[in-house]
């Protein structure tokens, strides 16, 4: 069910305007930043990495699932600040 939440309506929980093509490789927006998907493994991890128009720094967004039993899920989100240089070489 984490999953799905995750993709499903990204901008409700996001609080920004998000859309995600679910693959890899696939498109992801957020706001005015565009990006790409780079890790897409359904039910544990999915991360994107974003650039945004400056003075904002482009990131890499990662979020892994970790099921804890039947009912619940650990979600993890790390954002990582990246440097222009990073983001040319993506």
């Amino acid at each position: 069910m984490v999953w799905e939440a995750l993709l499903d309506d990204p901008s409700g929980w996001f609080e920004a305007d998000v859309e995600i093509e679910p693959r890899p490789g696939g498109r992801v927006r957020v706001d005015e930043g565009r990006g790409t998907v780079e890790t897409f493994d359904p039910e544990r991890e999915l991360a994107f990495r974003v650039w945004t128009p400056p003075p904002v720094e482009g990131s890499r967004v990662d979020f892994v699932l970790e099921p804890l039993d039947d009912e619940h899920t650990v979600l993890t989100v790390t954002e990582t600040k990246l440097s222009a240089r990073a983001m040319s070489l993506a």
